[in-house]
């Protein structure tokens, strides 16, 4: 290759050959610039700028979500923390105003003989907020599974912003390339 330069340079001269070669790389790079234009024309950049704005878009939503849910869990487990200390105290109350171990049930007077017997009657005296703690328990199942989808759909936003980046970003070397 060096020889087949220096021959063309001894029988043309170092200029003519600096300019044909000048030229000949010039048409190439035009040639090659011009398979890449259709990639970045003015209605692509827009597409994707509008891309990306949907996408932040997407990951503002998802995660104002996942916050919401999470402050929804908050309250709830607050309100079953306080609903079970409540319990607690109503069924050591009752067993206080027991007078031994006779109570009174639904105006009938039992006693209280074993541990099942006493069981029954804590349960008793605490069903109605204990269908209340049942409840909020559900709710706060209900809230997890909320909180997995939220969080499901934010892994998905930004799978997808990150895609839209990569794409951006490539749009961009691509301009710097060709300009």
């Amino acid at each position: 290759m060096e020889n087949i330069l220096q021959s063309l340079i001894d029988d043309y001269g170092n200029e003519k050959v600096i300019h044909a070669a000048e030229q000949l790389l010039n048409k190439e790079q035009r040639r090659r610039a011009g398979q890449y234009h259709e990639l970045v024309t003015p209605e692509k950049i827009s597409e994707g700028l509008y891309f990306v704005d949907q996408a932040v878009g997407d990951l503002l939503t998802s995660g104002k979500t996942v916050q919401e849910a999470y402050a929804n869990r908050a309250e709830i487990v607050k309100q079953i923390t306080q609903l079970e200390t409540s319990i607690e105290l109503d069924e050591a109350e009752a067993f206080m105003m027991a007078d031994g171990n006779k109570v009174q049930i639904d105006g009938k007077t039992v006693t209280l003989s074993n541990d099942k017997m006493r069981d029954a009657y804590r349960k008793y005296v605490t069903r109605q907020p204990r269908t209340k703690l049942a409840e909020l328990e559900s709710e706060l199942k209900r809230i997890e599974i909320e909180i997995a989808k939220a969080k499901d759909n934010q892994d998905t936003a930004k799978q997808s912003a990150d895609i839209l980046k990569a794409r951006i970003y490539v749009t961009a070397n691509l301009l710097k390339f060709l300009s």
